[in-house]
């Protein structure tokens, strides 16, 4: 592991409200610096930006060098630890260096330069629920399609239902959101032991913000607050409905990782509805995408781990699958 530092906060007695902004990368050449670039001009800048690369090897780190950007530490993983254990090093480097907010990013995240403001406004301003409060998440916009919202949720004891809000509301509970863009306290994020490291990537956001939940701790959605983001590939199909396409093998850790999570959220009744949600999701997406084959046997594949228990990286797991599909 190697370790970057630009400078450092010399004032130790940090303001009541630092921010240190977090952002996890693999292999992000094409995106990463318009997106550490929408950091950088907010209106209401974080104190710090913490980025850890999971052993990249497209050219990511030259191009964060060259950016030249203040208050930037960077550091450099010598493999690939996935995105929760990624955001696990990040709570463990908030905790130590005294900040009180976790702004997490993924790689390919753009924010519009008020973001940062207006979800501290709450805190500002105060609410009700602040010494519960675990985390503020932004409205979410596709990045293809800025028309379209990606939805924050609400679980309702079976299956997570998207959230349709008033543009009027300024401060909207859920239960679950994206986590990048989201703004998360640290001492709440330490108390509910951060994100589960075997899931590696997907539904580590949900199951994360449902042991909020558990624990009594409350989440917000803040209108006014904007992201563009991508969940995948975004397509239309003949309908002119829009859909969220992915490479193959990230089907093996959504099928295995929200089978798990859906049992121990709702037990078999959560299940079943998953998979009954993802079978329709496969018919839509089998219009759309010629590699729908190779995504089904993976998500089987992700199923049957599930239940063996058979977690962490696809790499280092037993599963070798002999498709055209590479794994990254």
């Amino acid at each position: 592991m190697i370790i970057e530092k630009k400078s450092q906060i010399l004032n130790k007695d940090l303001k009541k409200n630092s921010v240190l902004c977090l952002v996890v990368t693999y292999n992000g050449g094409k995106t990463i610096k318009e997106t550490i670039k929408s950091i950088a001009r907010q209106s209401k800048t974080p104190d710090k930006i913490l980025l850890i690369d999971n052993a990249s090897s497209d050219g990511t780190i030259n191009i964060i060098r060259s950016l030249n950007i203040q208050n930037l530490e960077l550091i450099i993983l010598d493999s690939n630890i996935g995105v929760a254990g990624a955001y696990n090093l990040g709570i463990d480097t908030a905790t130590k260096q005294n900040f009180k907010w976790l702004w997490i990013f993924d790689q390919d995240t753009i924010c519009m330069e008020d973001c940062l403001d207006h979800l501290l406004d709450p805190v500002i301003e105060g609410i009700e629920e602040i010494q519960k409060l675990a985390a503020l998440c932004p409205t979410v916009k596709s990045k293809s399609f800025p028309e379209i919202n990606l939805p924050s949720y609400k679980w309702n004891g079976k299956r997570f239902l998207n959230i349709i809000a008033d543009n009027t509301e300024e401060l909207i509970p859920v239960h679950s959101s994206i986590t990048s863009g989201t703004l998360y306290q640290v001492k709440v994020l330490q108390k509910i032991r951060g994100f589960r490291e075997d899931y590696f990537i997907d539904f580590v956001d949900h199951e994360c913000h449902m042991r909020f939940n558990k624990a009594g701790y409350k989440m917000f959605w803040v209108h006014k607050a904007s992201i563009f983001h991508e969940l995948g590939t975004a397509k239309k199909d003949s309908n002119g409905e829009i859909m969220f396409t992915h490479k193959p093998w990230r089907y093996y850790y959504m099928g295995r990782n929200m089978t798990d999570g859906y049992i121990k959220l709702g037990g078999l009744p959560s299940m079943w509805a998953f998979w009954s949600d993802a079978m329709k999701q496969f018919k839509r997406l089998r219009k759309v995408n010629g590699n729908m084959g190779i995504s089904f046997c993976f998500f089987i594949r992700g199923i049957f781990d599930a239940f063996i228990k058979n977690f962490g990286s696809l790499k280092s797991n037993t599963f070798m699958f002999s498709g055209k599909s590479k794994i990254q």
